[in-house]
């Protein structure tokens, strides 16, 4: 059991602006709990499971095991909703790197990246930019590891 006493504690901030965040943390490579950025998303009420289901399900996607990587299955996205809220593996399939949106762009206008979220690729003309947005869904128990983008 890790003793979380010993761990350094993190400052939590509520809806920074962009000034603030870049001082006060990420200049300093200082890790921070954002809250507050998601209020306005649509997102938040209108991504269920039943959400997808209902206008996604027969998009196949390929899942893979959290631990046991390599061991791959597909779904359609209905089959897998249904999955997430039955499984009781001890090692679930995790749908990673998602990147339907890319096609059905519609599911754009339910989020926004905070601009001190911006990257130098959105200073590159449309066609040229690489699309590095993912979608992650998963049960309980599902996961990546603790990683570096």
């Amino acid at each position: 059991m890790i003793d979380l006493s010993v761990l350094p504690k993190v400052d939590s901030i509520e809806n920074p602006d962009k000034q603030q965040f870049f001082q006060d943390y990420a200049y300093k490579s200082v890790p921070v709990i954002i809250k507050g950025i998601m209020a306005d998303w649509r997102a938040t009420e209108r991504w269920t499971l039943d959400f997808f289901k209902s206008n996604y399900g027969e998009l196949i996607v390929t899942v893979e095991r959290t631990k046991a990587k390599g061991d791959f299955r597909t779904f359609r996205v209905e089959e897998y909703m249904d999955y997430i809220q039955s499984t009781h593996d001890e090692d679930p399939y995790y749908l990673r790197n998602w990147d339907f949106h890319l096609e059905y762009t519609e599911i754009k206008e339910d989020y926004l990246v905070p601009d001190f979220f911006e990257s130098w690729h959105s200073h590159l003309p449309e066609e040229s930019r690489p699309r590095y947005s993912w979608f992650y869904i998963g049960p309980d128990g599902s996961g990546s590891s603790m990683h570096l983008d």
